[in-house]
């Protein structure tokens, strides 16, 4: 709920209503915010541009979440060689990291 205009603790709510800030009802209007933000949906095309490093890190991600060492491991690569990939793939929203620097793949990306 918002505060009145000039009012000390209103400032916020009011600044984020002016940013745009969408009214959540409910779960399903939530995740319909989210995939319009983030771009969750990434079609079959834009996955085949994918390098095959980036192929096999997203085919590990499909499977469950993993943090950097399951993933080295996973893939016998470095997490030097690594990161650079999952920095790319979260730039184009396909990974995405989440608390714990835990990689996932959005809903709809997981097929």
């Amino acid at each position: 709920v918002p505060g009145r205009v000039g009012e000390y603790g209103s400032e916020g709510p009011n600044a984020i209503l002016r940013d745009g800030a969408h009214l959540i009802t409910s779960g399903e209007e939530l995740l319909e915010d989210l995939q319009m933000f983030a771009g969750i949906a990434k079609t079959d095309e834009e996955e085949e541009n994918l390098t095959d490093r980036q192929q096999k890190i997203v085919a590990c991600l499909s499977r469950e979440s993993m943090d950097m060492q399951q993933l080295s491991e996973a893939l016998a690569l470095p997490p030097s060689e690594l990161i650079t990939e999952l920095g790319m793939l979260e730039i184009s929203g396909i990974v995405r990291r989440e608390i714990g620097n835990r990689f996932y793949l959005p809903l709809r990306a997981r097929k």
